[in-house]
């Protein structure tokens, strides 16, 4: 009994401890006595000082503004109050009255604040869904302005690749054209030439026949044929000036290019290029000059060393790159 009697009042100076903490607003603390009486209470089966710890939970829960809390423990203490069927008195009575009442007006100054909160969810998802919306459609119609560019630039791309192409056409026709003309331009200089060459070689015919004329006593015939045919072997002049006229427009810039590499060619060594650069043998040079094929041989030979060439650079080659 006596063991009894310590229980409740360690109980019941916890419960006032918690009092006093709460009065404090020390409410860790106070919930924390609360909680200590609160098991005492239970067990030693002391239902009336439960459900006086539970009533000050109560109260203490709704100083907080924990509603919900406070409401589970009033009700607790309602039913152990029904359980010891000991009537309140006046004062819990009143203040029992007075927490139901402000818990009410708790709860619903709680619903309005929590329809306030709704509402104002509901015009954040609104705005966020119109935000959205709004993002969607702007990145739709950059989607779409970025495909309109990309048709237009491979568009562009795609005409200026035919026109380029057209433009490559027109270039390599025109350069087989210029081919075309510069290879007949060469034809028809090398068929002068070779020409000529055929006529020098017709006049040392013609002046073989001459010299069995002599042969035959008939020396007025043979003087005057010789002399006719010494005349048209020296018309040199005259040839290489028409020569030199079809030459440069075949290779316009050949004489210069020459000049530049080897200021120092005769005019005959000139001539001897020329003739090379057009892809005359040296046996075909030969009947031009009116040499021997032995004597055109020589004078390449003084010409590779005159433009000092090595024994492995090829003198054509070299002559029809300038």
């Amino acid at each position: 009994m006596r063991e009894g009697g310590n229980k409740n009042l360690r109980a019941l100076l916890y419960e006032n401890i918690g009092n006093y903490f709460r009065y404090k607003k020390d409410y860790a603390q106070a919930r924390d006595y609360y909680r200590n009486a609160q098991k005492i209470a239970l067990a030693d089966s002391n239902l009336s000082s439960y459900a006086s710890i539970a009533y000050e939970l109560s109260r203490l829960f709704s100083e907080q503004g924990m509603l919900d809390s406070s409401y589970y423990y009033l009700t607790e203490y309602n039913a152990l109050i029904h359980r010891v069927q000991q009537p309140m008195n006046v004062e819990s009575q009143k203040n029992y009255v007075n927490m139901v009442m402000e818990l009410s007006q708790s709860r619903s100054q709680l619903a309005e604040r929590s329809v306030k909160l709704k509402n104002k969810q509901m015009v954040i998802l609104g705005v966020t869904a119109v935000g959205l919306i709004v993002t969607v459609i702007l990145l739709w119609l950059v989607a779409l302005e970025r495909r309109r560019r990309s048709r237009q630039t491979l568009l562009l791309k795609e005409i200026e690749s035919q026109e380029l192409t057209s433009q490559l056409e027109s270039e390599k026709e025109i350069r087989r054209l210029q081919e075309e003309k510069t290879e007949q331009k060469i034809r028809e200089l090398t068929s002068y030439t070779l020409l000529l060459s055929n006529k020098n070689n017709v006049l040392r015919s013609v002046k073989e026949t001459a010299l069995k004329a002599k042969e035959e006593k008939d020396e007025g015939g043979y003087d005057k044929i010789k002399r006719l045919i010494d005349t048209n072997l020296n018309m040199d002049s005259d040839y290489w000036e028409q020569f030199v006229g079809h030459f440069v427009q075949v290779a316009p810039h050949f004489f210069e290019n020459l000049k530049k590499y080897c200021p120092h060619l005769t005019p005959n060594e000139t001539k001897l290029c020329a003739y090379i650069r057009i892809g005359l043998s040296s046996k075909q040079i030969a009947q031009l000059l009116n040499l021997s094929q032995e004597s055109v041989n020589k004078n390449r030979y003084r010409l590779r060393k005159k433009l000092n060439l090595e024994k492995d650079v090829d003198l054509d080659e070299l002559i029809s790159g300038l």
